[in-house]
C-alpha cells in the first residue's frame, strides 16, 4: 500500500474517533472511549474540532487546543438573564441550580441553565457551559470511510461501521 491508498478524513467521508476533552487546568470535561462518528464537512462538530480532524487517517493520535471562537464562542453577558418563576411553566418541578429549560427565540428555541435562585426570581445563563473556554482534545482516529449518498444527504452516519474499514 502506498501513500495514495491511505484514506484520510475529508468532506463527505465518515470519520470515527475517540477523545478526552479537558479544560486549561487539565480537568476532564468529557471522555469518549467508544467511537464517535460523523460525516465530515457538514458542520456537525464544532468548527475547530472538524478542522483538526481533517486530513487525519485511521490510527492517528494527536492533541489539539481549540480557542473559544472555534468552539462555543466567548461568554456573553447578554445571555445572563433574570426571570420571574411565574413567567414560565416548569411543570411539577421546582427550579434547581443546574437544571435547563428552553425558551422561544427568533431562531426556534434557546436553552438556558439555572445558575441562581433568589426568592421568586431565577438567574439563568444562556451561554453554553463551555463558552469562553479553550478546549483541549486528545484524539485517536479509529476509522475513515467514504460516506454513502444517504449519509451525505442527511449529514449523519446511518449505520454503525466497524472502525478501520475504508471505502463504502
Amino acid at each position: 500500500m502506498n501513500d495514495d491508498d491511505i484514506i484520510t478524513i475529508q468532506k463527505n467521508r465518515v470519520g470515527y474517533f475517540q477523545f478526552t476533552l479537558k479544560d486549561d487546568d487539565d480537568n476532564i470535561l468529557m471522555e469518549a472511549d467508544e467511537d464517535r462518528s460523523y460525516v465530515h464537512g457538514h458542520g456537525k462538530l464544532i468548527v475547530g474540532l472538524e478542522k483538526a480532524l481533517e486530513g487525519h487517517k485511521n490510527g492517528d493520535e494527536f492533541t489539539v487546543a481549540i480557542a473559544p471562537t472555534d468552539a462555543y464562542g466567548e461568554h456573553s453577558a447578554e445571555l445572563l438573564r433574570m426571570f420571574s418563576a411565574d413567567k414560565f411553566d416548569m411543570g411539577d418541578e421546582e427550579p434547581e441550580i443546574g437544571m435547563t429549560f428552553d425558551l422561544p427565540s427568533n431562531t426556534g428555541f434557546h436553552r438556558f441553565r439555572v445558575v441562581g435562585i433568589e426568592g421568586d426570581n431565577i438567574a439563568a445563563d444562556g451561554n453554553h457551559p463551555w463558552a469562553g473556554m479553550t478546549l483541549h482534545y486528545d484524539i485517536k482516529v479509529t476509522g475513515v470511510r467514504d460516506a454513502k449518498a444517504e449519509e451525505i444527504e442527511t449529514k449523519m452516519p446511518i449505520e454503525i461501521e466497524v472502525p478501520g474499514i475504508i471505502g463504502a
